[in-house]
């Protein structure tokens, strides 16, 4: 998605991944994670070290918390947020988390919202959308591990789309 070619050659996305997740059940291709407890998961396809990606999380039921973003790929550890070696990400409850320190970052996420994941691995900032609406920068990411898209949540479903459809809101300009 985003890309325009004249080639053929069919194209791959990430989807999350059944190998890396701890909880849990994936179902719709392996695109939605549902679970009425804790679960992480993190997608099968690394982040390019370099380019402009983007990615949507659409959460179809929101009744706990959690933290979508990226990691360092660490999903089988455990089920819970300080079980990863390193994640980055918006929560529901309004805060940006780094690993389990919490702060102060965006709006609220209920069942229905949209989170827009913009990462520019050249610069390595993370911003997030409510609804196609920029929270505003996140972090600068610590350039010592290789990142996922990835997932904690808790009492949650989320249905993630790596661009193997039609994303609801245009991706930020120059963002693949």
């Amino acid at each position: 998605t985003g890309i325009t070619t004249t080639s053929s050659a069919p194209s791959n996305y990430a989807t999350l991944n059944p190998l890396n997740k701890n909880g849990g059940t994936l179902s719709n291709g392996n695109l939605k994670i549902a679970h009425s407890g804790a679960a992480n998961a993190s997608a099968t396809l690394q982040i390019p070290t370099t380019g402009k990606w983007y990615w949507e999380y659409f959460l179809d039921r929101q009744v706990g918390g959690g933290v979508l973003g990226i990691s360092d790929g660490s999903a089988m550890i455990g089920t819970g947020l300080g079980n990863w070696t390193k994640i980055y990400g918006y929560s529901p409850n309004g805060n940006k988390y780094e690993n389990g320190s919490g702060s102060s970052y965006g709006a609220t996420l209920a069942t229905g919202d949209l989170v827009g994941v913009k990462y520019d691995a050249d610069t390595r900032q993370l911003e997030f959308f409510k609804n196609n609406v920029s929270q505003g920068l996140a972090f600068t990411v610590s350039n010592d591990y290789n990142y996922y898209p990835s997932l904690h949540i808790n009492n949650t479903d989320i249905t993630a789309n790596f661009g193997q459809r039609p994303f609801k809101f245009p991706p930020p300009q120059g963002f693949l």
